[in-house]
């Protein structure tokens, strides 16, 4: 029986979840690893071009990182010690750790949750952007380009290169980043 649910139970999932793809590991150093939807366990990743879909989550050791590439020609590059949950495709979910997010001026806008709070980004020009989720805070520096973000609560902001994005419940503060 057990073989035969390895054999063509899982086989029918992952055609399924074929459907869900959103995007491939483009690069990855050090040891990084994920969970998809259909697993229990955590795998690690050992090969590039391996595809990630909705549910999949990722997570980075110390001193490593990952770089996804999604359909929608955004990246992610997810650094050491992070833990990501890909919601959609063009949803994530940073659950703790520090990413940077390489946007496309022009494209659709950029889901992102972090905590409970969720914020949609938008390149205004291409931008790299970079998010840091700690115990204590929450926030984005812009370190090119320019976004606008928007809350929860339909507060919005600009932010360009060289600024800083504070990310509290109740509103969004714009300060000089400095380095």
């Amino acid at each position: 029986m057990f073989s035969y649910n390895k054999l063509f139970i899982q086989n029918n999932f992952n055609s399924i979840n074929s459907n869900l793809i959103v995007g491939k590991i483009n690069l990855f150093r050090n040891t990084v690893q994920y969970k998809s939807t259909n697993n229990l366990q955590w795998d690690f990743i050992t090969k590039l071009n391996k595809s990630v879909a909705e549910n999949d989550a990722i997570f980075t050791h110390t001193d490593s990182e990952v770089n996804i590439a999604f359909k929608s020609s955004q990246e992610v590059l997810l650094k050491s010690e992070s833990l990501l949950r890909i919601k959609s495709p063009d949803e994530i979910q940073l659950q703790k750790g520090e990413l940077e997010l390489n946007l496309k001026a022009g494209a659709k806008p950029f889901s992102l949750q972090i905590g409970k709070e969720k914020y949609k980004i938008k390149a205004t020009k291409d931008s790299i952007v970079k998010i840091n989720k700690t115990l204590n805070s929450k926030n984005l520096s812009i370190k090119s380009g320019s976004i606008s973000l928007t809350d929860q609560q339909m507060n919005k902001v600009s932010a360009s290169a060289g600024e800083k994005v504070e990310l509290t419940s109740k509103k969004l503060n714009v300060s000089s980043n400095q380095i």
